[in-house]
């Protein structure tokens, strides 16, 4: 099972504080991204796409990335699809079923400021311009606090409230700032969902399963280079990237003050890796 790239983003506007910047990418930042997709050849597809790629064993396009939108906020409807059609890409948005029209309530307790959701009228004319959509629960809980009862209305009734409003499929689902574990994934797969989508960094091996399927994150504030790197190597390389660098620099730091650069490492609380061991993806709790 091949699983291309898959980006998440939320909202595309400018950021309104530095909490906001994880998870807001300016309009510009969006487009450029786009552009440079395009621009190397890549194709810009949704979920399912790749469904049907992997139920009919058709290869995908050599070059291609899932992109998604988490929360269905307004911007997507008014900025973000015109530069996907552009491209001529697809995208899959997840929905708060129980929202649509309504706010970000839900991120209140995290410092954010509101944010428009989708209407009903919006998602239509979005779906009819071929827009994917999917479940991101119907109010947007800690699923980790639910009893099954109440998993099963956040999970399966909201996929049956959007494919009754939307005349649709909806087989991809989201989990609500990437909070799962064992009970609530089988709640997933009960529910009849055929994609589950986390917000683990990096990239998918072919060897994942489809219910635990990884994400690379996309805020504010990425040159191309980033960019670039979130695409052909996921979160989880650029991180280390960055580690790696910082690393290097406290090094030429120490050597330029006639220090050992070792100890520079050691006081700076810089892991000791062993050769070719990479850390195991976290969570990153991000707004989703």
């Amino acid at each position: 099972m091949h699983v291309p790239m898959v980006l998440m983003y939320h909202a595309i506007a400018e950021p309104c504080s530095a909490l906001e910047a994880s998870y807001t990418t300016p309009e510009a930042e969006f487009a450029q991204q786009m552009a440079w997709l395009a621009q190397w050849g890549y194709t810009g597809i949704d979920v399912a796409t790749l469904e049907h790629s992997v139920r009919e064993g058709r290869p995908l396009p050599e070059r291609s990335v899932v992109i998604t939108f988490d929360d269905g906020y307004t911007c997507l409807h008014d900025v973000a699809w015109p530069i996907l059609e552009r491209h001529g890409f697809g995208a899959t948005v997840f929905l708060i079923a129980g929202k649509l029209g309504g706010v970000n309530d839900h991120d209140a307790d995290h410092g954010l400021v509101p944010r428009r959701i989708l209407d009903h009228a919006q998602v239509r004319s979005l779906v009819a311009r071929g827009l994917d959509i999917g479940s991101h629960t119907t109010t947007h809980p800690d699923l980790l606090a639910l009893d099954a009862a109440a998993l099963e209305r956040e999970i399966g009734g909201s996929r049956r409230l959007l494919r009754e409003a939307f005349g649709v499929p909806v087989d991809a689902f989201a989990y609500p700032r990437g909070r799962f574990d064992r009970g609530v994934r089988d709640a997933v797969e009960a529910a009849g969902y055929r994609w589950a989508f986390s917000t683990i960094a990096g990239r998918n091996t072919g060897l994942e399963d489809p219910l635990l399927v990884r994400r690379a994150q996309l805020g504010s504030g990425h040159d191309r280079a980033e960019f670039e790197t979130k695409v052909r190597h996921g979160d989880l390389r650029l991180k280390l990237a960055r580690a790696a660098l910082g690393r290097r620099v406290r090094a030429m730091r120490a050597r330029l003050r006639g220090e050992d650069p070792m100890d520079s490492m050691v006081a700076s609380g810089s892991p000791m890796r062993a050769r070719g061991v990479a850390p195991a993806p976290q969570d990153d709790r991000s707004p989703s």
